[in-house]
């Protein structure tokens, strides 16, 4: 059964669209995820629905969940790469790899099944958004070992 837009969101945020809590509970369910890949199950539940239904889905079917799944963050990073250029006017490559990484990250939290259960919200808060600004830098470092 192929969830629409309202229940999906309903799903991940326990609120309606639109609801007054949607966003406190978005973050509060990310951030305290006992694991990394988790974080993704509920962060911006409006934007995965539809990268679930146009990105991972598709390409899933072609070259498997795990490829698909990275797959889905690269787009999601070229994406913002586009909304914000267009935004400020000129073309950047700054999320396409940070997103990579993430991904990255999230595939081998998901694949080898590793969490942190049972920590208190803080500690996984700390955990999860840690490893986002872990990923945020060793992108950096990354991106200019390849500029020239």
């Amino acid at each position: 059964m192929k969830l629409g837009l309202r229940q999906y969101v309903k799903r991940r945020n326990g609120v309606p669209l639109g609801h007054s809590q949607s966003l406190g509970n978005m973050l509060r369910r990310a951030f305290g995820a006992q694991s990394f890949d988790g974080f993704w199950v509920y962060w911006n539940p409006i934007w995965s629905y539809y990268l679930a239904r146009f990105v991972f889905r598709p390409c899933a079917a072609k070259v498997g969940e795990k490829l698909g799944y990275w797959f889905t963050f690269i787009v999601s990073g070229a994406l913002h790469d586009v909304i914000v250029g267009l935004v400020v006017g000129e073309a950047i490559f700054t999320f396409t790899p940070f997103f990579a990484v993430l991904g990255v990250v999230a595939l081998g939290f998901k694949v080898t099944g590793y969490c942190y259960p049972n920590q208190h919200f803080l500690i996984a808060s700390l955990f999860n958004g840690s490893i986002i600004v872990f990923s945020f830098y060793l992108s950096s470092f990354f991106s200019e070992l390849l500029v020239w």
